[in-house]
């Protein structure tokens, strides 16, 4: 009789007849062992490895508020305003499309609306390179970004 397998989320089989390695041998691993123990180097720290750094440890989110050049805005906005947000919108979305933006909207603030921008870049010279570059910061009508990076997410 077979006993249920606790690899059956990678062999799909959900039942073990024999021991399948699943491309790991017993014992060794696919990196070089250079004589230090597995997992720390001899200062007690993570040991260096080959591989390249995750993204993750190189980028960090900062949430960008959009302030309006009036509070009133989102709801007196003039034909050409509509269209200048119209290309904001259209600039957002590019930013969506290459991963620099995690999501951005109106916030429905009792004081005034404003814009709610959450971006994943290196640095804030990158965060400020991003809303630098948005039609609304470069019209020359009000409009301005505060740029603060988080200190923690939970994504």
């Amino acid at each position: 009789m077979s006993t249920p397998c606790w690899q059956c989320r990678r062999c799909g089989t959900g039942m073990r007849r024999r021991r399948k390695s699943h491309g790991r041998s017993r014992g060794r691993t696919n990196r070089p062992n250079d004589g230090q123990q597995s997992g720390f180097a001899p200062g007690g720290g993570p040991m260096a490895s080959n591989e390249a750094p995750r993204e993750a440890a190189t980028t960090r989110i900062f949430h960008c508020r959009l302030i309006p050049p009036r509070p009133d805005f989102a709801f007196t906005m003039t034909d050409e305003e509509r269209e200048l947000m119209s290309r904001h919108a259209d600039y957002l979305r590019a930013k969506l499309r290459e991963g620099t933006m995690i999501l951005a909207g109106p916030v429905a603030d009792p004081a005034g609306p404003w814009g709610l921008l959450i971006l994943r870049a290196g640095s804030e010279a990158d965060a400020k390179a991003i809303t630098d570059g948005d039609p609304v910061a470069r019209s020359g009508r009000g409009f301005r970004y505060e740029i603060l990076p988080m200190i923690s997410t939970i994504m």
